[in-house]
């Protein structure tokens, strides 16, 4: 397979070096309550990150079952999905090509709980937790995204290039 190339929000082009696997389709919930944002903290090959819940799409799965059952393994909720947010691309070290869609999720009963023994590959979760909005950008999460989720989503359902550009 040829590599891959996409262009960002900003009109660079992001072109991996080597080919890349993909693409392949993630679906993460964001959920807003009292000006907080749930994450989850994943870690991979020793370096942790605070994502968004989610995970990739399975055989045969909508986009809406996949989110559902990924946020029920990761964080315990029953959700229900609401509007689509956005749309990215993402390169894992430009060995994977993986396409990120948000949606904007509700709760309509549960408690936030870390799920015990939740493993993904390589990777499994070491924290489940709501983090106040002017928090985002110490969790890692880029000024840009930020703002967007303060100003109430504008451009929802766009999509919005590179990744790591639009969310950090």
């Amino acid at each position: 397979m040829q590599g891959c190339s996409a262009m960002g929000a900003n009109g660079a082009m992001a072109r991996p070096s080597e080919p890349v696997e993909g693409p392949k389709v993630r679906a993460t919930g964001l959920f807003v309550q009292d000006d907080a944002i749930l994450l989850v903290k994943q870690v991979l090959r020793e370096r942790s990150r605070w994502n968004l819940p989610g995970g990739g799409l399975e055989v045969g799965e909508t986009l809406g079952q996949c989110l559902v059952r990924e946020m029920g393994e990761e964080t315990g909720l029953r959700i229900e999905i609401g509007e689509l947010l956005y749309v990215c691309d993402r390169f894992k070290e430009l060995h994977a090509h993986v396409l990120d869609i948000s949606f904007l999720v509700t709760c309509p009963g549960g408690d936030v709980r870390m799920r015990s023994g939740v493993h993904t590959g390589d990777e499994h979760l070491d924290a489940v937790r709501m983090v106040p909005l002017d928090r985002l950008e110490q969790h890692g999460f880029s000024s840009k995204f930020v703002k967007l989720v303060r100003e109430g989503f504008p451009g929802k359902g766009s999509y919005q290039g590179d990744f790591h550009e639009f969310y950090g």
